[in-house]
């Protein structure tokens, strides 16, 4: 991959955030005019032009020199986020690609020319976000009610580790089919590691034996089910629907609020109970798990599935180091050997 542009800066900036594809040499980038492109006859298989055009001081100049540095049956792609034209006067430069450049790349050789419109930048949110926010809240309101069912048949330690270690394993499964991810072998290797180190930092082998433990499994593994639905859901919504991330958070609590008022009616008791001994704890737990998901939507409009779901389980990594180092808890080894391989998998999840 080769890159130009008529700013130092941007370049410096280029090679800084892709300075591991420069040293590996599979990148190139380079100051310099498109009017004279630095590069051989028949070199590139495809040519992309982003948000430049209207810099180009000699467009005909230029659009030669992209034909002769294009391989017969290359493509030329040349991008332009329109976004609201009338706020921005951006009108202007969307008539000079639709009514000078369009032609003249046909006249310079290009056979087949046109437009494509893609998603749109600036979204107006309508039925369709509406849609994608209402079964968002009852996938989060299901989670929550497998999971509770799943703690009052069986102990913590046995459904939790299994809800939380088979949601990115059937979470990035389903992104491979659905999506058509293709992590790496680094990044799968990853991943498994991730998921059995949580297991291992929280399960209990033991609990397999009791009383019970097939139904909690089965709703455990309900929950894991939930997790992957509804992580998959959220990546469509944040980067194909383009629903901002804060607003999806914020209509999805919204709308669970408003589902489960009638049941927190019925046991007003419980709850003032609850609020009034474990005030702050509800604050501290609400203002933090929201943030994290929030940042989480975030990572989900830029990046993989099977990147970002098993990457999310190190929350796991540092509830067990603060209960290690403020509660005391037991079990030493098992947890160094659980956080061991949950670090490892972040490595190999960097690296892939």
């Amino acid at each position: 991959v080769a890159g130009i542009d008529l700013s130092a800066t941007m370049v410096q900036r280029a090679r800084a955030r892709n300075r591991q594809a420069v040293r590996a040499g599979r990148v190139i980038l380079q100051q310099g005019d498109a009017a004279h492109l630095p590069f051989g006859e028949l070199q590139f298989d495809k040519v992309i032009s982003i948000h430049t055009f209207y810099f180009w001081s000699e467009p005909t100049v230029i659009l030669a020199e992209i034909v002769r540095v294009l391989k017969p049956g290359g493509m030329c792609i040349i991008t332009f986020t329109t976004g609201k034209v009338e706020e921005t006067g951006l009108g202007h430069y969307q008539a000079i690609l639709e009514e000078r450049m369009l032609p003249g790349m046909r006249n310079i050789g290009f056979t087949e020319v046109s437009i494509k419109h893609g998603p749109i930048a600036r979204p107006q949110l309508g039925w369709e976000a509406l849609v994608f926010i209402a079964v968002a809240v009852g996938l989060q309101t299901l989670y929550f009610a497998t999971l509770t069912a799943g703690y009052r048949a069986g102990d913590l330690s046995l459904v939790y580790p299994i809800a939380r270690a088979s949601g990115p394993l059937l979470a990035t499964t389903g992104a491979i089919a659905i999506f058509g991810e293709r992590p790496t072998a680094v990044a799968v290797t990853g991943a498994l590691a991730i998921v059995a180190g949580a297991l291992v930092l929280t399960g209990d082998p033991r609990a397999l034996r009791r009383d019970g433990a097939g139904r909690a499994v089965g709703f455990a593994l309900a929950t894991g089910a939930v997790i992957a639905l509804y992580t998959l859901w959220d990546k469509t919504a944040v980067a194909v629907v383009l629903i901002p991330p804060l607003l999806y958070d914020w209509s999805t609590v919204v709308g669970q609020a408003i589902v489960v008022t009638p049941v927190a009616l019925r046991h007003r008791d419980a709850v003032s109970a609850a609020w009034l001994g474990h005030r702050w704890e509800v604050i501290g737990v609400g203002v933090l798990s929201r943030l994290a998901y929030i940042l989480v939507l975030t990572a989900l409009v830029v990046s993989p599935v099977s990147y970002v779901a098993p990457a999310r389980e190190i929350g796991i990594l540092i509830g067990a180091m603060l209960g290690a180092r403020m509660l005391a808890e037991g079990h030493v080894m098992r947890r160094g050997i659980g956080a061991a391989a949950m670090v490892v998998g972040i490595l190999a999840l960097a690296l892939g």
